[in-house]
């Protein structure tokens, strides 16, 4: 019998599956685990990257070991310089001021983000105070109201609570987030995250896919 956790990740749409594959690869490489694509308007998947903030090597054409090197920024960086319109970038987290700035400058049309992000709360209020990226803004589709939704939000916040137990991103979701804080901090402080490195995605959705449904609010 399918578990709940594998049907829904097997009817879980490609570009999310690649984008949640891209962000537990930076997990397992000790980056903050955020993920994303772009596709075309018929919904080929045409460019991918992740999060390489803390990894010392990469492929040629990607940013690694430092501050920038965010999933949207390696993932638009494979993009030739035109415009993007009818494409759209599928995040596993809500992208930050500086993703969404490459966003605009990309022209890309639609922004898909699997969890949410309160650190970045308003940010959408951006296009009123810039007529040029009002002329920019990408329709904004998100975030997930289910698992996939807390999974997306509950990666990078496990890495920040390991690396900084005190600081901005930890606090304010223990804020305005505080069930997704909580299992963050379940997850660190029993060690389970560091053991689930080793496992492959599915297993990790599978053994959290509870715990992820008690975090819906």
């Amino acid at each position: 019998m399918v578990s709940a956790a594998q049907a829904a990740l097997d009817s879980l749409e490609l570009p999310w599956r690649s984008a949640f594959g891209c962000a537990w690869q930076s997990a397992q490489n000790g980056s903050v685990p955020v993920g994303a694509v772009v596709t075309s308007a018929d919904g080929t998947v045409i460019a991918s990257g992740r999060a390489r903030s803390m990894e010392t090597s990469g492929p040629v054409g990607v940013l690694f070991n430092t501050t920038i090197a965010h999933a949207e920024i390696n993932t638009i960086a494979a993009l030739p310089p035109k415009g993007y319109p009818d494409h759209t970038i599928w995040v596993t987290l809500e992208p930050c001021l500086q993703c969404i700035g490459a966003i605009v400058v990309a022209r890309i049309g639609t922004v898909r983000f699997a969890g949410s992000d309160p650190l970045w709360k308003s940010i959408e209020r951006l296009p009123d105070i810039n007529p040029f990226v009002a002329s920019r803004w990408p329709e904004r589709v998100g975030p997930r109201d289910d698992q996939f939704g807390v999974l997306g939000q509950l990666l990078p916040l496990v890495f920040y609570r390991r690396r900084y137990p005190e600081g901005a991103s930890i606090t304010i979701h223990r804020q305005q987030a505080p069930a997704v804080a909580a299992l963050a901090d379940e997850l660190v402080s029993s060690g389970e995250f560091e053991r689930l490195l080793d496992r492959e995605l599915p297993e990790v959705i599978a053994a959290l896919w509870s715990r992820l449904s008690r975090s819906l609010t």
